[in-house]
């Protein structure tokens, strides 16, 4: 797992601090959690596509984490397993709360702190992704936002490497020409 720790690009061992964690050490918690918490927000995002949704399933998920550590198989991808119960979370969020009508993405926050400037027309990402299928938008999310490596993603989403390097590599083609478009 790679964590960015004061602008620089950090390598963490999280299975180390397992034990700790499972013993409710609040030091091995911050420690997992900073090195799965982009990763995580990325994959909640990426299906339920709302701020303040991501953040109560972020809770949930490293309450579940915490309650299934149990059930994990060391030597395995520990983020791509806490990857997996963000995502289940957010799909049964969705499927229990279906009938439920829910806010207009146009009022919802940017995902991306500032709008970037192209030719002097501002470029609505939060539009491009939302526009995009949910395959496209989990790879696009985990790599570009969570920083995930392309083995991580596919252990994630259960494709094989080769698939979503080209998933990711004709999904940002066609941002870039939708974004082209618009500008």
């Amino acid at each position: 797992m790679i964590a960015v720790k004061g602008g620089v690009r950090v390598s963490i061992d999280l299975e180390r601090h397992l034990d700790d964690l499972q013993r409710r050490d609040e030091r091995a918690f911050a420690i997992v959690y900073h090195g799965t918490k982009y990763s995580v927000f990325a994959a909640i995002r990426a299906i339920v596509n709302d701020a303040a949704l991501t953040e109560d399933l972020m809770q949930d998920t490293y309450l579940k984490m915490i309650e299934k550590l149990g059930g994990y198989r060391r030597g395995s991808n520990f983020n791509a397993w806490l990857t997996q119960i963000a995502k289940n979370l957010a799909y049964d969020h969705l499927r229990k709360n279906k009938n439920e009508i829910h806010m207009n993405p146009d009022d919802r926050p940017d995902l991306f702190d500032r709008p970037v400037q192209v030719d002097a027309k501002t470029i609505d990402f939060d539009g491009l992704l939302a526009e995009l299928p949910e395959p496209e938008r989990i790879v696009v999310m985990l790599r570009a936002v969570g920083g995930e490596s392309f083995a991580t993603i596919a252990k994630t989403t259960g494709k094989s490497v080769g698939s979503v390097h080209a998933l990711y590599k004709t999904t940002i083609a066609k941002l870039a020409r939708r974004a082209k478009e618009r500008s």
